[in-house]
C-alpha cells in the first residue's frame, strides 16, 4: 500500500478513502484499487442526497479515478495525468409569456433541477482534500522549532510499520476533551473530515512552508481562514475517524512533504 502510494505520488490515506479500506490495508493478488488522479484545479461534486450542481462558466477539472489491479509480481506502471472536461457556458434562462386563463388545469413550471445549465455528478464519495487551499500573508514564525500541541504519551512514532503501514506523524493518546494548541503561528488552512481515516481534521499553514496537521479531533475551536497564534486551543481531542481511543495524531509537513515531527518538536 505503501509502496503504491509513492508510485502514483498521493498519500496512502487518499488511497485508503477512495477504497473503503482499514488498517492493516492487507492487498492480495488480483485486488482492483482506484487510484485518485492529481490535478491543480477545484472538484466539485454533489453529495448523496444532493442531485444537481451548478457548473462553473467555462470549464470544470475533474479528478477521475485509475484503476490499477496488484499483481503477483512487481510491475511498472505509468503516473497518472490530469484530464480536463469542458463544460458549455450557461445560456440565460428562457422567458414565458403568462398562458391565457382557462379552466383546465394549468401545465405546472419545469423544476429548476431539470434545467440543462445543471449536471448531475455522479460520485458517491466526496473528494479528498488536496492542495486546494491556500493562505496569503502569513505570520512569522516564533522560531525555529514548533511546540507539542498536546501532553501525552506517544502510542506511534513517525515511520514504517511491521504492518506495512506508515505513520507520516506521531500519534499521541490523551483524555477526550484535551485542549489542542497550535503549534506554531499560523493561519488556519482547512477545517473538516472529507479524509474518513482522519475523522476531524485541521490544517495550519505556517511560514517558510510548513503546514501541521490535527486529526482525529472531538470539534474544532476555529475556522478556516482564521490567524492562530503558538499554543493558542484550536481544537479538543477525539476519537474521530479509524480509531477507537482518544488520541492526537499529529503532522509536519515542508512544502507538501512529510518530516518526522520530533526533529521539529521542541
Amino acid at each position: 500500500m505503501y509502496a503504491i502510494s509513492r508510485v502514483y505520488d498521493v498519500e496512502m490515506p487518499e488511497v485508503a478513502h477512495y477504497n473503503f479500506l482499514a488498517s492493516p490495508y492487507t492487498l492480495m493478488p488480483g485486488t482492483n484499487l482506484q487510484i485518485p488522479m492529481k490535478n491543480r484545479g477545484q472538484v466539485q461534486v454533489a453529495s448523496a442526497n444532493q442531485a444537481f450542481v451548478p457548473q462553473p462558466k467555462t470549464s470544470l477539472t475533474v479528478q477521475p479515478l485509475k484503476t490499477v489491479v496488484i499483481n503477483s509480481s512487481p510491475k511498472v506502471v505509468p503516473l497518472p495525468s490530469t484530464e480536463t472536461v469542458a463544460v458549455a457556458p450557461k445560456q440565460p434562462p428562457k422567458t414565458f409569456k403568462p398562458a391565457p386563463a382557462s379552466k383546465s388545469a394549468a401545465k405546472p413550471a419545469v423544476p429548476a433541477s431539470q434545467d440543462t445549465a445543471f449536471q448531475v455528478a455522479k460520485l458517491d464519495i466526496p473528494p479528498v482534500p488536496r492542495r486546494r487551499y491556500s493562505v496569503k500573508d502569513l505570520p512569522q514564525r516564533s522560531g525555529k522549532s514548533f511546540a507539542w500541541p498536546v501532553k501525552g504519551k506517544v502510542i506511534s512514532w513517525y515511520g514504517k510499520k511491521d504492518s506495512g503501514y506508515h505513520n507520516d506523524g506521531v500519534n499521541i493518546r490523551v483524555k477526550e476533551g484535551t485542549p489542542i494548541r497550535a503549534s506554531e503561528n499560523g493561519v488556519v488552512s482547512y477545517v473538516g473530515n472529507e479524509m474518513r481515516s482522519f475523522g476531524n481534521l485541521l490544517l495550519v499553514s505556517h511560514a517558510d512552508g510548513y503546514v501541521t496537521a490535527y486529526g482525529h479531533t472531538k470539534k474544532s475551536a476555529v475556522s478556516k481562514g482564521e490567524a492562530v497564534k503558538k499554543g493558542d486551543i484550536i481544537a479538543y481531542a477525539g476519537s474521530s475517524g479509524n480509531v477507537t481511543e482518544s488520541q492526537l495524531h499529529f503532522e509536519i509537513r515542508k512544502k507538501g512533504r512529510a518530516v518526522n515531527p520530533t526533529k521539529y518538536l521542541k
